[in-house]
């Protein structure tokens, strides 16, 4: 019913505090069913460390699918990940992520089965209040469940790669789309032409409790500053390689 996607890289310590926390604050993926699908780029530590990788993954899921390229390329990772996914719900987990605080899963499983158009819900790096959740400089309104993005802005911050569950038919319609030359979540917006149809169509939001502090903390760009890595090129949003800066 459900996979998990990740993609990740030779940092071994990143990814056992990733796991961790998603294992001990949301209970769906200690269900032994869970299939995790993961991309291991070559980047990171001095050698090889995708033996440690595996090791970790294994120890928290029964069945791991893995990818491992000869040249790191984020793009593809990505691609990857999601074609070779095929069920219902995705779970979108990049290495890098801690959740901070128990969330109630269930409750995130049915917001999609109450509305076949929510395509994805993510967690927040942004502290919610009774009605409103910050996205950024836009703001997500409080619909009884979850904390929706308006129609309006779906096109600028709808979809973002933060941990989150997605319909998986969404996700594999929009990959089948997608130039891979480019970075991804920056193509599921309407300025893609090809994308926009399915942007228009689905609804999107973020799911934290109300009045709460934010749910997820980003642990990886710690990591890349204390090791001399970057992501490549004048944009960041918009990268696809990463480099050393050392």
């Amino acid at each position: 019913m459900i996979s998990v996607t990740m993609t990740a890289t030779w940092r071994p310590e990143i990814l056992e505090r990733t796991l961790k926390s998603f294992f001990t604050n949301l209970w769906m993926l200690k269900d032994p069913r869970l299939k995790l699908i993961i991309n291991i780029d070559p980047v990171g530590a001095n050698k090889d460390k995708s033996g440690d990788i595996i090791e970790i993954c294994s120890n928290y899921f029964r069945e791991v699918k893995i990818n491992r390229p000869k040249i790191a390329h984020f793009p593809s990772a990505v691609r990857w990940v999601w074609t070779n996914s095929d069920s219902p719900f995705i779970f979108h987990l990049e290495e890098d992520w801690e959740l901070l605080y128990k969330m109630d899963f269930e409750n995130m499983l049915w917001c999609f089965i109450q509305n076949p158009k929510l395509a994805h819900l993510r967690f927040s790096i942004f502290r919610s209040t009774q009605l409103t959740c910050k996205n950024w400089k836009y703001f997500f309104t409080w619909n009884g469940r979850y904390f929706q993005c308006p129609d309006k802005d779906k096109g600028t911050v709808g979809w973002c790669g933060h941990p989150s569950l997605n319909r998986g038919g969404f996700i594999r319609d929009c990959a089948s789309q997608m130039d891979f030359n480019l970075n991804p979540e920056k193509q599921i917006k309407w300025h893609f032409p090809l994308i926009k149809p399915l942007i228009d169509q689905h609804d999107f939001g973020c799911f934290i409790p109300q009045n709460s502090p934010a749910n997820i903390r980003d642990i990886g760009r710690e990591w890349m500053t204390k090791n001399n890595f970057r992501k490549k090129g004048k944009n960041k949003e918009w990268f696809t390689e990463w480099e050393s800066t050392s």
